[in-house]
């Protein structure tokens, strides 16, 4: 092999990434070590969000279609590395690619019952279990805030945040009535549930 070919070798030219399992939320795409080429073709998939990432900064975004990387169509990357019109060099960058596809019957369920009064029985223990679907309308939100320094993230691992929330939310939610009727409760927490406000912004939830 020529050094022209080794080096090329090392350099990536084509940047795309198609996940086998559709419970993963978003993975950092694996350079292997290579560089990124300057207009290196990046194509972000129907269904996905691709955050460049810039020496631990989310810098830009691309949502799905077919990118040549350069100076114009990444500003904020640009500008951290104060880069001058015309650059050609070749660059690192990480890559996380969300998936923005809705994910579709997700169980919960609380883990202890809350005590509450019930207009015919008295004290009653209730809890609660369910399904719910969300789709990830903000990837740089949810990559700051729930992927953090994790290379993937997958529905358990979301899970294993939202179930406890959710338990949480709804013992809140079922101690704001004195009295309680299981066919008005229902709706009124499923409503609830769906606009408390540290489930917004992230996803759409159902």
């Amino acid at each position: 092999m020529g050094l022209k070919n080794l080096i090329k070798g090392q350099l990536l030219s084509s940047i795309s990434y198609r996940s086998s399992d559709p419970q993963e939320l978003a993975a950092v795409y694996d350079r292997d070590g290579r560089r990124i080429m300057y207009e290196s073709v990046l194509t972000v998939m129907p269904g996905q969000a691709a955050i460049l990432v810039n020496e631990g900064q989310m810098t830009d975004i691309f949502m799905p279609g077919r990118y040549e990387l350069t100076t114009n169509n990444m500003p904020v990357t640009t500008t951290l590395n104060q880069w001058k019109y015309g650059f050609h060099d070749t660059f690192i960058v990480d890559i996380i690619f969300v998936n923005t596809n809705e994910i579709i019957d997700i169980p919960w369920g609380t883990s202890e019952q809350v005590t509450v009064k019930d207009e015919v029985f008295g004290l009653v223990n209730v809890g609660a279990n369910g399904k719910y679907s969300l789709s990830i309308t903000d990837p740089k939100l949810f990559a700051e805030n729930l992927m953090g320094v994790k290379n993937r993230y997958t529905v358990a691992d979301l899970k294993s945040f939202v179930t406890p929330q959710i338990a949480m939310y709804f013992k809140e939610i079922v101690t704001e009535k004195q009295m309680f009727d299981s066919m008005e409760y229902y709706e009124f927490v499923r409503e609830k549930l769906i606009e408390h406000p540290d489930v917004d912004g992230v996803f759409a939830s159902s």
